[in-house]
Order: C-alpha cells, then sequence, then structure tokens
C-alpha cells in the first residue's frame, strides 16, 4: 500500500539487467508506475520502464 497518493517524480537510469529484474520480480496490479504517455509498468525496488513498448532511460516516471 502506498502512503502517499500523490504523483511522486521518480528519475531513474535502466539497464537491460535492470528490466529483466524488474520483469522478473514486478507483481501487475500492486504498486505500478504510470508515465506520461499513458503506460502503465510493474513495479520492483521502485523501478520500471516499459514506454510505448521500448526500453526508457532516465525517463520521469511517477509512482501511483
Amino acid at each position: 500500500m502506498l502512503l502517499n497518493s500523490k504523483p511522486v517524480l521518480c528519475r531513474t537510469s535502466l539497464t537491460t539487467v535492470d528490466y529483466i529484474a524488474a520483469r522478473n520480480n514486478a507483481v501487475w496490479g500492486q504498486a505500478s508506475l504510470s508515465h506520461p504517455c499513458g503506460c502503465e509498468c510493474p513495479v520492483a525496488t521502485n523501478r520500471a520502464f516499459l514506454c510505448g513498448g521500448k526500453l526508457a532511460d532516465s525517463h520521469d516516471w511517477f509512482l501511483r
């Protein structure tokens, strides 16, 4: 459960290893990140990283 319902800016840099770990450990429908493009992504350890089907590097993600 997230304690703060307001969007929190989360800036991150992604590597392929980070993405694979996030994909393998994430649980859909729990914590998720939404990007201004409208994508929603699973989160593992406060990282997530698909936008338009592409790996995103140094994207601004919004924790919700």
